[in-house]
């Protein structure tokens, strides 16, 4: 008899994290919800056994305590070979994954090496009130201004229009793209990255997705406000990394989703850290982590 179950592995991020925590109340908080009807499907988790109740244990597979890291690199593998239609993952420790891969700076770029992809994927946030992208990730500031060209820029916003496209199920989709400047530079007065860079990218996504409605470059709290507060976008471009975090997290610090965009498979995460401090202690807010996997669920599903 065919398995035709949708398969997700959930990797729990570092053992001394809060990750197994989140992970296992997610998992109980979404089998208490009988309408989604989770035994259809098939999850795989990776993390301790002996964190997991044995109502867990009754309807999920779970595999030993092992390394963060090639649990990640499984995740990937299993997609690729076809064996798994998603993944999860959760809080991971930069700088340990540093030591051991030099140059690491997050599962982002990480996983775009894994799949054998030349470009960065898009990191996107995604919540209840607002989607977010940071169209640069993690570097230092400094560097952003000389990170950013047309061909980079082109090939996000890109990316931005397409998640849209798959999150809306629609070609009419609304995006705000931020200047990287204040006041996106104010014509000109406060540098011109908006005029060189953004605007023509822009335009380049623009004439491939006519029914789409691109704006831009926008100072960021006017994108971000039209956004939120008065519904013209359904998503928001950011040039670097806090420009879209802080207003995001500002709204869904606790129950935000990370979505990793335009590599042949599909990964969501937590948006939170390791929080050392809080493990072990069943303090732990699991709402990420929730949403994290019914995002890999509809993204999979949408796939399919």
């Amino acid at each position: 008899m065919t398995d035709n179950r949708m398969k997700i592995i959930i990797c729990s991020g570092e053992k001394d994290s809060i990750g197994p925590e989140v992970t296992e109340k997610a998992l109980l908080s979404l089998y208490d919800k009988s309408s989604l009807r989770l035994n259809e499907f098939k999850f795989e988790i990776y993390g301790p056994k002996e964190k997991f109740s044995k109502r867990a244990l009754g309807l999920f597979e779970l595999s030993e305590p092992g390394n963060a890291l090639d649990f990640v690199r499984e995740a990937v593998e299993q997609q690729l070979s076809g064996k798994a239609h998603a993944m999860v993952t959760g809080p991971i420790d930069k700088l340990r994954w540093a030591k051991v891969l030099p140059g690491f700076l997050g599962h982002t770029g990480y996983l775009g090496q894994l799949c054998g992809h030349e470009d960065e994927p898009l990191m996107a946030f995604v919540g209840g009130k607002m989607i977010v992208s940071p169209l640069t990730i993690h570097l230092p500031f400094k560097e952003v201004p000389n990170s950013i060209n047309i061909d980079f820029l082109e090939k996000k916003i890109f990316l931005c229009v397409k998640l849209l496209e798959d999150i809306k199920k629609s070609k009419k989709v609304r995006l705000a793209v931020c200047g990287l400047n204040p006041h996106a530079s104010d014509k000109g007065l406060m540098g011109d990255e908006e005029e060189k860079f953004i605007s023509p990218a822009i335009k380049l996504v623009q004439d491939k997705f006519p029914e789409a409605e691109i704006t831009g470059p926008l100072p960021g709290d006017t994108a971000f406000f039209k956004a939120f507060m008065e519904d013209e976008h359904d998503m928001v471009a950011a040039i670097y990394h806090d420009q879209a975090l802080a207003p995001f997290k500002l709204l869904h610090f606790y129950d935000g989703v990370n979505i990793t965009y335009g590599l042949p498979i599909i990964r969501t995460s937590v948006d939170h850290g390791t929080a050392y401090e809080l493990a072990g202690k069943g303090a732990a807010d699991h709402r990420s982590m929730e949403n994290a996997i019914l995002w890999a669920m509809r993204l999979a599903s949408q796939k399919k």
